[in-house]
């Protein structure tokens, strides 16, 4: 697996703890939720880039890495 598969699951387990895509935007203040599904939902057409996943890490209190270390 590589680092963008293993954001992108990571991201997904974010999904089913904060209720979804959508909810997880609105928690990290995204104001469009289609954001998040093009990076993890069912047919993702975007990777989670090293700064989108060291935001959302700063936003949610997870340690640095937590979706994965910097590639």
């Amino acid at each position: 697996m590589d680092i963008s598969e293993t954001r992108r699951e990571n991201l997904r387990k974010l999904f089913d703890k904060h209720g979804g895509p959508k909810a997880l935007s609105a928690r990290l203040n995204y104001r469009v939720p289609t954001f998040m599904s093009q990076m993890a939902g069912p047919n993702p057409t975007r990777n989670v880039s090293e700064r989108t996943a060291r935001s959302i890490e700063r936003a949610l209190a997870l340690t640095p890495g937590w979706l994965a270390p910097p590639a």
